[in-house]
């Protein structure tokens, strides 16, 4: 366990690769047209915007841009239109913690959503603005594998290991409240957060590669 939280560990110093995720329309699945041919029970369909890239959408739902253009059969890849609809077939992730989702480490506005630009670069979690009470809580339960302040520009950080590669990390915090090996459960207080700059920057990882962390809470 601790060789893979120190692999979660030094990714972070790696820049990563995301696009902006925003104005994105999601349409059920149960409500799409009957020209569709019917597809998985699980899944949505989304909405091409003007611009978008198939790159940009697979980004945007944690899904690899193969399997989009698998299931929808698309031929050429760079001719997608506005409009369009595509079907999103729902991910491993999202099946294996469909009764277990995570739920929100605090209480307030999301400032930063995941891919905004920061002066870090792409934004690999999302950051949140307390509206009151400072205390951080585990989104879910698991083992702490990391504690400390080793990551430049994350201040005192925290990463629980919820075992089969899936991990979350919480970031600057004032004050933490668990040690490196300790078993939280969901809900449980892990750190505070300054009451100047009361900020959460909260990421959800599948081994080394980022999710978005909207799709999940």
């Amino acid at each position: 366990m601790i060789m893979r939280c120190l692999s979660v560990l030094i990714s972070l110093i790696v820049v990563g690769c995301a696009v902006k995720n925003s104005n994105i329309k999601v349409i059920p699945a149960s409500r799409i047209s009957p020209v569709f041919e019917k597809k998985e029970t699980k899944g949505t369909y989304h909405n091409v915007e003007k611009g978008e890239t198939l790159y940009k959408i697979s980004r945007a739902y944690d899904i690899e841009i193969a399997k989009i253009i698998e299931v929808n059969r698309i031929t050429n890849p760079s001719l997608i239109k506005e409009g369009q609809l595509l079907y999103i077939p729902e991910t491993d992730f999202k099946s294996k913690y469909r009764e277990t989702n995570f739920i929100w480490p605090i209480k307030g506005e999301v400032v930063s959503s995941y891919g905004d630009n920061t002066f870090k670069g792409a934004n690999r979690g999302i950051d949140i603005r307390s509206r009151g009470d400072l205390t951080v809580k585990a989104a879910g339960s698991g083992s702490i594998c990391y504690t400390g302040e080793d990551v430049k520009g994350y201040g005192k950080m925290i990463i629980i290991d919820h075992g089969k590669d899936i991990y979350t990390l919480y970031a600057y915090n004032e004050t933490l409240l668990v040690n490196k090996g300790n078993f939280v459960t969901q809900g449980d207080s892990i750190a505070v957060l300054a009451k100047e700059n009361p900020l959460l920057h909260f990421e959800i990882r599948q081994k080394h590669k980022t999710l978005n962390p909207l799709n999940f809470l």
